[in-house]
């Protein structure tokens, strides 16, 4: 028996798993300040990383995780 739907399957994601492996690859040697908020509403909501917000220039990138329903940001420092 197979039941079947057309909705949008979510997963789990390893967030820090996966911006740690990120990093690795980037910065070599670096050190590398990055935190991953959750945009969709008014007042983001950190994913991963510190609440220090630092100072000094950041690259703030859009995360696609998949879910078109959310949106997602890494601000890296």
């Amino acid at each position: 028996m197979c039941v079947c739907a057309n909705s949008y399957l979510g997963g789990i994601f390893d967030i820090e798993a996966l911006v740690d492996k990120s990093l690795h690859q980037l910065a070599g040697k670096q050190s590398i300040m990055v935190n991953v908020y959750d945009t969709t509403n008014e007042k983001p909501i950190s994913m991963y990383g510190s609440n220090d917000t630092g100072s000094g220039m950041c690259q703030v990138s859009t995360l696609n995780f998949g879910d078109p329903t959310r949106k997602h940001e890494m601000h890296c420092r």
